[in-house]
């Protein structure tokens, strides 16, 4: 794995030959704040906090859901993925590895409200490979995102456990943050795989790669 300096900030990337078309990047944070940490009130004054964003997620997720009744046209008869596509289903599922990020600690920094890929340090990095041409089978009105959802079913099943697990990491994890500012490796990774997991699922249902994702936290 590949590491880059962004700014002040360190991120691990996977962006190698072969690597999945679909990136998600964490801040590696030597120190996280305890405050976050405080049982119950931390996370109390995050979703607090995180208010505009929830409903600004809802709004967007009802807008990215519409496009989809539009994007598969020009896929079907031009072979090509739109920039709107990316523009707007990217930005809407950078929006919610930002918020995931910023709500299991492996993040800081409250959320960018850009639908851009953010370079700043502390921003999870979110970005996608544009492809010269889409799969137009994918795109056969119902039968294509019928098709999607049925393959795409097993990965349904572990991101539905991969949720648990994090959920219940989380009622000890905050331990560790709150008396030494550092997080254990295993739930980190785990929330991080989490994110990266489901990016990638709704990145192939979206249609911004064709490439079924990988069973792969990493």
């Amino acid at each position: 794995m590949n590491t880059t300096l962004e700014g002040e900030g360190v991120r691990q990337s996977s962006a190698v030959a072969g690597a999945y078309p679909v990136s998600v990047e964490f801040p590696n944070l030597e120190y996280r704040n305890k405050f976050f940490a405080v049982p119950v009130l931390g996370m109390v004054v995050k979703l607090i906090m995180l208010l505009p964003f929830f409903l600004a997620l809802y709004i967007v997720g009802i807008v990215v859901a519409l496009a989809q009744l539009v994007l598969w046209v020009p896929v079907l008869f031009t072979g090509r993925y739109p920039s709107i596509g990316y523009t707007l289903v990217g930005g809407y599922l950078r929006w919610v590895a930002r918020v995931g990020s910023f709500v299991f600690g492996l993040s800081d920094k409250y959320p960018s409200f850009s639908f851009d890929d953010e370079l700043a340090s502390g921003d999870p990095s979110v970005t996608f490979e544009r492809r010269e041409s889409a799969n137009r089978l994918w795109a056969i009105p119902i039968v294509g995102i019928l098709a999607k959802l049925i393959c795409i079913v097993p990965h349904y099943i572990v991101l539905y456990a991969l949720c648990y697990a994090s959920l219940f990491f989380m009622m000890v994890s905050w331990v560790p943050v709150l008396f030494t500012g550092q997080s254990a490796k295993v739930p980190t990774g785990l929330y991080a795989g989490t994110i990266r997991w489901y990016v990638r699922v709704f990145s192939f249902i979206y249609g911004l790669t064709d490439q079924y994702p990988q069973f792969s936290l990493q």
